[in-house]
Protein backbone atom coordinates (compact mmCIF):
# COMPACT_ATOMS: atom_id res chain seq x y z
CA UNK A 1 0.00 0.00 0.00
CA UNK A 2 1.47 3.52 -1.23
CA UNK A 3 0.27 6.57 1.02
CA UNK A 4 2.37 8.81 -0.63
CA UNK A 5 -0.32 10.94 -2.19
CA UNK A 6 -2.43 11.27 1.34
CA UNK A 7 -2.07 15.58 1.97
CA UNK A 8 -0.81 15.18 6.05
CA UNK A 9 -3.83 16.32 7.58
CA UNK A 10 -5.39 13.30 6.06
CA UNK A 11 -3.05 10.47 6.51
CA UNK A 12 -3.21 12.00 10.38
CA UNK A 13 -7.02 11.91 10.30
CA UNK A 14 -7.18 8.30 8.55
CA UNK A 15 -4.48 6.85 11.48
CA UNK A 16 -6.58 8.44 14.34
CA UNK A 17 -10.18 6.66 12.78
CA UNK A 18 -7.99 3.66 11.97
CA UNK A 19 -6.10 3.49 15.41
CA UNK A 20 -10.12 4.19 17.28
CA UNK A 21 -11.44 1.05 14.50
CA UNK A 22 -8.59 -1.46 15.84
CA UNK A 23 -9.22 -0.71 19.50
CA UNK A 24 -13.18 -1.22 18.70
CA UNK A 25 -12.19 -4.56 17.00
CA UNK A 26 -9.86 -5.46 19.76
CA UNK A 27 -12.84 -4.93 22.43
CA UNK A 28 -14.89 -7.40 19.95
CA UNK A 29 -12.21 -9.88 19.22
CA UNK A 30 -11.84 -10.16 22.89
CA UNK A 31 -15.62 -11.21 23.93
CA UNK A 32 -15.23 -13.69 20.89
CA UNK A 33 -12.40 -15.53 22.61
CA UNK A 34 -14.20 -15.69 25.93
CA UNK A 35 -17.19 -17.04 24.10
CA UNK A 36 -15.20 -19.46 22.24
CA UNK A 37 -13.87 -20.98 25.64
CA UNK A 38 -17.22 -20.51 27.16
CA UNK A 39 -18.33 -23.21 24.82
CA UNK A 40 -14.74 -25.16 24.45
CA UNK A 41 -15.38 -24.47 20.54
CA UNK A 42 -11.28 -25.21 20.22
CA UNK A 43 -12.30 -28.62 20.82
CA UNK A 44 -14.18 -28.99 18.06
CA UNK A 45 -11.07 -28.03 15.44
CA UNK A 46 -8.83 -30.62 17.47
CA UNK A 47 -6.91 -27.77 19.86
CA UNK A 48 -5.96 -28.98 23.37
CA UNK A 49 -6.69 -25.50 24.79
CA UNK A 50 -7.85 -22.15 24.16
CA UNK A 51 -4.01 -20.93 23.83
CA UNK A 52 -3.38 -23.19 20.79
CA UNK A 53 -6.16 -22.08 19.39
CA UNK A 54 -5.04 -18.32 19.63
CA UNK A 55 -2.06 -19.72 18.63
CA UNK A 56 -2.39 -21.81 15.55
CA UNK A 57 -5.74 -21.03 14.24
CA UNK A 58 -5.72 -16.99 14.56
CA UNK A 59 -2.38 -16.58 14.18
CA UNK A 60 -0.88 -14.65 17.41
CA UNK A 61 2.48 -15.14 19.00
CA UNK A 62 2.47 -17.21 22.09
CA UNK A 63 2.96 -13.91 24.36
CA UNK A 64 0.24 -12.13 22.58
CA UNK A 65 -2.34 -15.02 22.63
CA UNK A 66 -1.75 -15.22 26.70
CA UNK A 67 -2.52 -11.54 27.11
CA UNK A 68 -5.44 -11.78 24.94
CA UNK A 69 -6.86 -14.60 26.98
CA UNK A 70 -6.21 -13.14 30.32
CA UNK A 71 -8.14 -9.56 28.77
CA UNK A 72 -11.09 -12.18 27.47
CA UNK A 73 -11.07 -13.31 30.77
CA UNK A 74 -11.08 -9.93 32.57
CA UNK A 75 -13.53 -8.22 30.09
CA UNK A 76 -16.09 -11.07 31.36
CA UNK A 77 -15.55 -10.27 34.51
CA UNK A 78 -15.67 -6.47 34.75
CA UNK A 79 -17.35 -5.21 31.98
CA UNK A 80 -16.74 -1.57 32.09
CA UNK A 81 -13.53 -2.33 31.10
CA UNK A 82 -14.72 -2.18 27.49
CA UNK A 83 -15.46 1.54 26.76
CA UNK A 84 -11.47 2.19 28.47
CA UNK A 85 -10.16 -0.03 25.42
CA UNK A 86 -12.18 1.19 22.93
CA UNK A 87 -11.04 4.31 24.55
CA UNK A 88 -7.45 3.41 24.60
CA UNK A 89 -7.41 4.26 28.38
CA UNK A 90 -6.69 0.83 29.03
CA UNK A 91 -4.77 -1.94 26.62
CA UNK A 92 -4.52 -5.27 26.35
CA UNK A 93 -0.73 -5.52 27.62
CA UNK A 94 -1.72 -3.74 31.41
CA UNK A 95 -4.74 -5.47 31.87
CA UNK A 96 -2.99 -8.37 31.51
CA UNK A 97 -0.36 -7.32 34.17
CA UNK A 98 -3.14 -6.44 36.40
CA UNK A 99 -4.94 -9.74 36.21
CA UNK A 100 -1.16 -11.40 36.99
CA UNK A 101 -0.93 -9.50 40.12
CA UNK A 102 -4.88 -10.23 41.08
CA UNK A 103 -3.45 -13.77 40.80
CA UNK A 104 -0.34 -13.63 42.55
CA UNK A 105 -1.78 -11.44 45.30
CA UNK A 106 -5.09 -13.26 45.64
CA UNK A 107 -7.09 -10.52 45.16
CA UNK A 108 -10.39 -11.25 44.62
CA UNK A 109 -12.59 -7.95 45.49
CA UNK A 110 -13.95 -6.77 42.35
CA UNK A 111 -14.24 -3.12 43.71
CA UNK A 112 -10.87 -3.45 44.62
CA UNK A 113 -9.77 -5.17 41.25
CA UNK A 114 -11.97 -2.06 39.53
CA UNK A 115 -9.69 0.90 41.65
CA UNK A 116 -6.61 -1.02 40.17
CA UNK A 117 -7.15 -0.99 37.08
CA UNK A 118 -8.69 3.00 37.07
CA UNK A 119 -4.82 3.84 38.47
CA UNK A 120 -3.36 1.83 35.53
CA UNK A 121 -5.31 3.77 33.02
CA UNK A 122 -3.32 5.87 30.68
CA UNK A 123 0.13 4.52 31.67
CA UNK A 124 3.20 2.99 29.69
CA UNK A 125 3.90 -0.50 30.80
CA UNK A 126 7.01 0.60 32.77
CA UNK A 127 4.49 3.11 35.06
CA UNK A 128 2.02 -0.01 34.96
CA UNK A 129 4.48 -1.85 36.61
CA UNK A 130 5.62 0.46 39.06
CA UNK A 131 1.97 1.00 40.20
CA UNK A 132 1.40 -2.72 40.43
CA UNK A 133 4.58 -3.44 42.65
CA UNK A 134 3.24 -0.41 44.97
CA UNK A 135 -0.36 -2.43 45.36
CA UNK A 136 1.67 -5.38 46.65
CA UNK A 137 1.67 -5.52 50.84
CA UNK A 138 5.13 -3.76 51.61
CA UNK A 139 5.16 -5.58 54.76
CA UNK A 140 5.15 -9.20 52.34
CA UNK A 141 8.85 -10.73 52.48
CA UNK A 142 10.72 -9.32 49.83
CA UNK A 143 13.06 -12.38 49.96
CA UNK A 144 13.48 -14.05 46.16
CA UNK A 145 12.05 -17.44 46.35
CA UNK A 146 14.69 -20.31 46.18
CA UNK A 147 15.43 -21.27 42.59
CA UNK A 148 16.19 -25.12 41.58
CA UNK A 149 17.57 -25.44 37.84
CA UNK A 150 18.17 -29.60 36.64
CA UNK A 151 19.19 -31.25 33.59
CA UNK A 152 16.90 -33.77 32.22
CA UNK A 153 17.69 -36.84 30.47
CA UNK A 154 14.52 -37.62 27.09
CA UNK A 155 13.60 -40.43 29.15
CA UNK A 156 13.20 -38.49 32.18
CA UNK A 157 11.50 -35.40 30.22
CA UNK A 158 9.01 -37.97 28.80
CA UNK A 159 8.19 -38.98 32.69
CA UNK A 160 7.64 -35.16 33.59
CA UNK A 161 5.39 -34.40 30.63
CA UNK A 162 3.12 -37.15 31.60
CA UNK A 163 3.50 -36.43 35.17
CA UNK A 164 2.13 -32.91 34.01
CA UNK A 165 -0.31 -34.25 32.65
CA UNK A 166 -1.82 -36.61 35.09
CA UNK A 167 -1.86 -33.66 37.59
CA UNK A 168 -2.91 -30.93 35.27
CA UNK A 169 -5.99 -30.22 37.79
CA UNK A 170 -4.06 -29.84 40.47
CA UNK A 171 -3.47 -25.94 41.93
CA UNK A 172 0.09 -26.36 43.03
CA UNK A 173 1.90 -28.78 40.97
CA UNK A 174 5.40 -28.70 42.39
CA UNK A 175 4.03 -29.09 45.73
CA UNK A 176 1.43 -32.14 44.78
CA UNK A 177 4.63 -33.41 43.31
CA UNK A 178 7.14 -33.68 46.15
CA UNK A 179 4.13 -34.40 48.29
CA UNK A 180 3.30 -37.48 46.34
CA UNK A 181 6.87 -38.78 46.18
CA UNK A 182 7.71 -38.18 49.78
CA UNK A 183 4.75 -40.35 51.11
CA UNK A 184 5.39 -43.13 48.65
CA UNK A 185 8.81 -43.36 49.84
CA UNK A 186 7.93 -43.24 53.21
CA UNK A 187 5.35 -45.91 52.39
CA UNK A 188 7.65 -48.26 51.07
CA UNK A 189 10.64 -47.49 53.48
CA UNK A 190 8.25 -47.98 56.44
CA UNK A 191 6.79 -50.45 54.80
CA UNK A 192 2.92 -49.20 55.80
CA UNK A 193 1.63 -49.61 52.65
CA UNK A 194 -1.68 -51.73 52.35
CA UNK A 195 -3.86 -53.04 49.95
CA UNK A 196 -7.46 -51.57 50.16
CA UNK A 197 -10.43 -53.29 48.05
CA UNK A 198 -12.08 -49.95 45.92
CA UNK A 199 -15.88 -50.41 46.17
CA UNK A 200 -18.82 -48.34 45.66
CA UNK A 201 -22.58 -49.11 45.03
CA UNK A 202 -22.35 -45.81 42.58
CA UNK A 203 -23.15 -47.15 39.33
CA UNK A 204 -20.64 -44.45 37.54
CA UNK A 205 -18.05 -45.69 39.50
CA UNK A 206 -15.22 -46.99 37.37
CA UNK A 207 -13.15 -49.60 39.19
CA UNK A 208 -9.33 -48.95 39.45
CA UNK A 209 -8.91 -52.62 36.94
CA UNK A 210 -11.23 -50.45 34.18
CA UNK A 211 -9.06 -47.49 34.41
CA UNK A 212 -5.66 -49.34 34.16
CA UNK A 213 -7.21 -50.92 30.79
CA UNK A 214 -8.46 -47.74 29.28
CA UNK A 215 -5.67 -45.66 30.54
CA UNK A 216 -3.19 -47.88 29.24
CA UNK A 217 -5.34 -48.58 25.70
CA UNK A 218 -6.01 -44.78 25.45
CA UNK A 219 -2.94 -43.28 26.94
CA UNK A 220 -4.33 -39.64 25.20
CA UNK A 221 -6.93 -37.50 24.85
CA UNK A 222 -9.26 -39.53 21.69
CA UNK A 223 -10.59 -36.16 20.33
CA UNK A 224 -7.03 -33.75 20.18
CA UNK A 225 -4.37 -36.01 21.12
CA UNK A 226 -3.55 -33.64 24.51
CA UNK A 227 -1.87 -35.43 27.62
CA UNK A 228 -2.76 -33.05 30.12
CA UNK A 229 -5.65 -33.09 32.50
CA UNK A 230 -7.11 -36.83 31.04
CA UNK A 231 -10.33 -37.46 32.27
CA UNK A 232 -12.79 -40.84 31.46
CA UNK A 233 -15.32 -40.15 29.89
CA UNK A 234 -19.00 -42.57 28.78
CA UNK A 235 -18.77 -42.89 25.19
CA UNK A 236 -22.72 -43.66 25.25
CA UNK A 237 -23.81 -41.21 27.63
CA UNK A 238 -24.23 -42.90 31.43
CA UNK A 239 -27.64 -40.71 31.02
CA UNK A 240 -28.68 -42.43 27.56
CA UNK A 241 -27.53 -45.83 28.95
CA UNK A 242 -24.35 -46.24 28.63
CA UNK A 243 -22.66 -48.93 30.50
CA UNK A 244 -19.25 -48.33 32.70
CA UNK A 245 -17.51 -50.65 30.69
CA UNK A 246 -14.22 -50.88 29.02
CA UNK A 247 -15.42 -50.78 25.65
CA UNK A 248 -17.25 -47.44 26.50
CA UNK A 249 -15.29 -45.60 28.29
CA UNK A 250 -12.39 -43.28 26.57
CA UNK A 251 -10.19 -40.74 27.62
CA UNK A 252 -10.87 -36.90 26.71
CA UNK A 253 -8.34 -34.14 28.30
CA UNK A 254 -10.60 -32.14 30.65
CA UNK A 255 -11.59 -29.48 27.54
CA UNK A 256 -12.53 -31.84 25.09
CA UNK A 257 -14.76 -33.92 27.86
CA UNK A 258 -16.37 -30.00 28.90
CA UNK A 259 -17.31 -29.70 25.10
CA UNK A 260 -19.07 -33.51 24.87
CA UNK A 261 -21.20 -32.43 27.35
CA UNK A 262 -21.75 -28.79 26.40
CA UNK A 263 -22.94 -30.20 22.86
CA UNK A 264 -25.23 -32.98 24.86
CA UNK A 265 -27.56 -30.02 25.96
CA UNK A 266 -27.69 -28.25 22.76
Amino acid sequence: MNLKHLTDKVLLTDTKKLAATYRKVTAELLHHIREIERRKLFSELGYPSLFSYVVQELGFSDSSAIRRIKAARMLEEIPEIEEKIESGELNISNIAKASDTFKQENITDKSFKKEILASIENTSARTCEKTLLEIINPEKQTKPLPRLNIILTEEELSLYDELRGLLAHSPDFWKRVFTIAVEDIKTQKFKLKALKMQTSDNPRYVPSLIKKEVYQRDQKCQLCGSIYGLEFDHITPFAHGGKTTKDNLRLLCRNCNQRQRIKQRL
